[in-house]
């Protein structure tokens, strides 16, 4: 089961069952980071972004609300 965890960068929980259906944080960023790329068409990873932080991203502008 610890290896399970390790391998998929969850801490959180060593129930089988919610590891079975669990996404990965990496994936979950990688989609995220694929996404504002897409739809802004600027490069992601190019900042850290947070909720409702107006943040320059080589030279486009992306603003987040909660």
């Amino acid at each position: 089961m610890a290896q399970w965890q390790t391998a998929m960068g969850i801490d959180w929980t060593d129930d089988r069952a919610e590891l079975a259906e669990a996404i990965p944080p990496v994936y979950t960023e990688h989609l995220g980071r694929w996404l504002i790329e897409t739809l802004t068409g600027c490069p992601s990873g190019v900042a850290t972004l947070a909720d409702g932080v107006e943040r320059e991203l080589d030279g486009c502008q992306l603003m987040l609300f909660a």
